[in-house]
């Protein structure tokens, strides 16, 4: 007898969308518009999406939501036409979205250094239970937890790295133009 199952293959939706982020300086306290877009994905794999037609409107109803999330959260890095002035969500923005290759990096490296500790401590755990030749032997098991230090220290130093490079970024640093909101700005000097 064959039987037959029909699995769903993953179906996927891209949806662009805008929104008119209004916002009010931290420097000036002037006010101002810039519009935010976006792109976001959206997936389907459920089991119960039997037709392609009702897969493509899980996989745009999930990107839709995705696009409302993104626009609500994100900021994209606008100078204040007033005084110059780069918000602080903003500056936060810029560094979430900086040497991303440097996070992955950390990342792997304490994922492979997590999974080197918990095979060293399972190992140890067996060992002071009594299976195999007994903790007396285990002199190359303790050689081996010390490398799990070393499997995590490129993490770290991908980390840290990281965070200075983006504590650097200070786009505001020696910034003391105090403009009026209505004036505008060349060259850091404001102008009536």
């Amino acid at each position: 007898m064959l039987v037959q199952m029909a699995t769903p293959s993953e179906r996927r939706a891209i949806v662009r969308g805008s929104c008119e982020k209004s916002v009010d300086c931290e420097a000036c306290g002037g006010q101002f518009d810039y519009v935010l877009t976006r792109d976001a994905a959206g997936a389907d794999n459920s089991l119960f999406s039997w037709t392609e037609t009702a897969s493509m409107q899980k996989a745009q109803a999930n990107a839709s939501r995705n696009l409302e999330r993104l626009l609500a959260r994100e900021h994209d890095a606008v100078l204040c036409p007033h005084c110059g002035w780069l918000q602080q969500a903003m500056v936060a923005a810029v560094r979430r979205q900086s040497y991303v290759g440097l996070r992955e990096v950390a990342k792997i490296s304490f994922l492979f250094a997590g999974a080197a500790a918990a095979v060293f401590a399972a190992v140890l755990i067996a060992l002071l239970a009594g299976f195999g030749p007994g903790i007396a032997n285990a002199g190359p098991l303790l050689l081996g937890v010390g490398a799990v230090p070393l499997i995590a220290l490129p993490g770290i130093l991908a980390w840290v790295v990281r965070l200075m490079l983006n504590q650097a970024y200070s786009p505001n640093a020696g910034h003391h133009v105090r403009a009026e909101p209505g004036s505008e700005v060349h060259d850091g000097l404001a102008e009536q």
